[in-house]
C-alpha cells in the first residue's frame, strides 16, 4: 500500500471507530465518563484538522470542534492552546484573518492560564 493510502486508512479507523466499538475504543485511548481524552486521541483530531485544511474548512473545523469537546471541563492549558491555534492556522490559511487572530489570542490565554 503507498504510504498516503496507509495514513488515511488509520486516520478513517481512528477517528471514525466502526459500529459498537466506539465506547471500548474509547476506554482504550484513555477516556474516561467526562469525555477527557487521552493525548493521542487529541493529537489524531488535530492531524485530521490539518490535513483537510486546505481542501474543507467545514471538515478542519468540525476535527478541531472535537478535539476541544473531548477535553472536557478539565481541559489541559496546553492541549487547548494546540487546538486554538490549529483553529487559527485554519482560518488564516482561508484568509479569515480576524477570526484567525481571535483564535491565536485564545491559545496565548488558554496556554497562560490553564
Amino acid at each position: 500500500m503507498k504510504p498516503i493510502i496507509w495514513i488515511l486508512f488509520l486516520v478513517t479507523f481512528t477517528v471514525f471507530p466502526q459500529g459498537g466499538q466506539m465506547e471500548n475504543d474509547l476506554k482504550k485511548e484513555g477516556v474516561d465518563q467526562r469525555g477527557n481524552e487521552s493525548s493521542p486521541q487529541h493529537q489524531t483530531l488535530l492531524d485530521s484538522a490539518n490535513y483537510f485544511k486546505k481542501t474543507s474548512i467545514e471538515k478542519s473545523i468540525d476535527f478541531i470542534a472535537q478535539s476541544i469537546a473531548g477535553l472536557g471541563n478539565n481541559a489541559d492549558g496546553k492541549q487547548l492552546s494546540k487546538s486554538l491555534t490549529m483553529l487559527g492556522e485554519v482560518y488564516q490559511y482561508h484568509n479569515q484573518l480576524d477570526s484567525a487572530i481571535s483564535s491565536y489570542k485564545d491559545a496565548l490565554t488558554a496556554d497562560k492560564t490553564m
